[in-house]
């Protein structure tokens, strides 16, 4: 893989170290970040008329929080199901740390590896593998139990189903996130898309190579403009657009959103596993949404069902957040366990069928 591929190698830090440099973020930031979420490809027109100021003081502000790696990335959320791949999570608890740094040079020499992450908890490495087939991923993890059973304490497998980015509700306290949704904070003309995520279907899709230029472009830099993307796939404007809304509509593309990073303002990173049953999933999604600090879902088979990634001050924060949806789904959770994430060493989706 080279330094173009590797897009997120040792970007993201997800604990607050004591030499972490601290970024403090005043309103305005807070707004425009929170306003990202809802919607990444908003233009700074729509941005500056949403938070009262200038385009100018927009584009300065979400430029300097590029450069200051508050900002990591504008993402483009990939359902590779929809592709036609099979995506599984692999967790190992290492008996020690001695041979973490080979295991990891090996994890991201995989191609099928498309995300890693190091933690503390109940497990030390949290992996997610996408292949072809399941036969694809017997032989990877056979092959890594081969080269480092020995080192391992124990190893859990699920199966992805689905996820979803829930939002970063936690930037703004509620009386001001209501304040900037009584505004309508929506972009009808443009190219934000908005409104063809509410069309999604079911329907078949097949990638040519076009569309698959289309989600390299996007995947980490998902506010490229429509004329960048023209230019870069020689299609007209309006064909790029008709191609995005196709791919958003066919769920390929699930959503558009900033990676924060949110050590930088003191929040750190958990990531909870549950097991639940008979649950109401679309009235416990609405409550993580509501509660603020669950960022993302995933949903999968196996030993627990879902895991949810929650932003907190510290672990006491962690817990209260931990106790109030247990208290609140006290007959559905059955069983968790957590861990605390220090990096994401590498994401990235895969896009082509090799």
């Amino acid at each position: 893989m080279t330094d173009k591929d590797i897009k997120y190698l040792g970007k993201y830090v997800g604990e607050v170290y004591e030499n972490t440099t601290q970024y403090n973020l005043d309103l305005l930031d807070r707004k425009l970040l929170y306003l990202l979420t809802l919607d990444t490809r908003f233009s700074f027109t729509t941005l500056a008329r949403l938070l009262y100021t200038t385009r100018e003081v927009v584009s300065y502000r979400i430029k300097r929080m590029r450069e200051e790696e508050i900002i990591l990335g504008f993402l483009t959320l990939i359902d590779e199901r929809k592709l036609g791949f099979i995506a599984h999570f692999l967790f190992l608890k290492l008996k020690a740390v001695t041979k973490e740094k080979e295991l990891l040079d090996y994890l991201l020499s995989i191609k099928a590896v498309t995300s890693v992450k190091n933690c503390i908890g109940s497990f030390d490495l949290l992996i997610r593998v996408t292949t072809n087939t399941l036969e694809e991923f017997d032989s990877l993890l056979e092959s890594i139990l081969s080269k480092y059973g020995d080192f391992l304490e124990d190893h859990l497998l699920l199966n992805r189903l689905k996820g979803g980015y829930l939002g970063h509700s936690f930037l703004l306290e509620k009386e001001l996130r209501e304040e900037l949704h009584s505004h309508n904070p929506r972009e009808h003309k443009g190219s934000s898309f908005q409104d063809d995520f509410q069309k999604k279907t079911d329907a078949s899709f097949s990638l040519d190579a076009v569309d698959s230029m289309l989600l390299d472009s996007l995947q980490f830099d998902a506010r490229k403009s429509i004329y960048e993307l023209s230019a870069t796939t020689h299609l007209s404007p309006q064909t790029v657009k008709l191609r995005i809304q196709k791919l958003i509509h066919a769920g390929v593309i699930a959503s558009f959103f900033p990676e924060i990073a949110c050590n930088r303002f003191n929040y750190q990173y958990y990531e909870l596993f549950l097991y639940v049953k008979n649950l109401d999933e679309k009235k416990f999604l609405a409550f993580l949404k509501q509660i603020g600090y669950v960022y993302w879902y995933t949903k999968q088979i196996g030993a627990y069902n879902y895991i949810l990634t929650i932003f907190a001050k510290n672990t006491s924060q962690f817990h209260s957040i931990l106790n109030e949806i247990r208290s609140n789904f006290i007959d559905n959770i059955t069983s968790f366990t957590s861990v605390s994430v220090f990096n994401q060493y590498f994401y990235q989706a895969r896009i082509r069928r090799e």
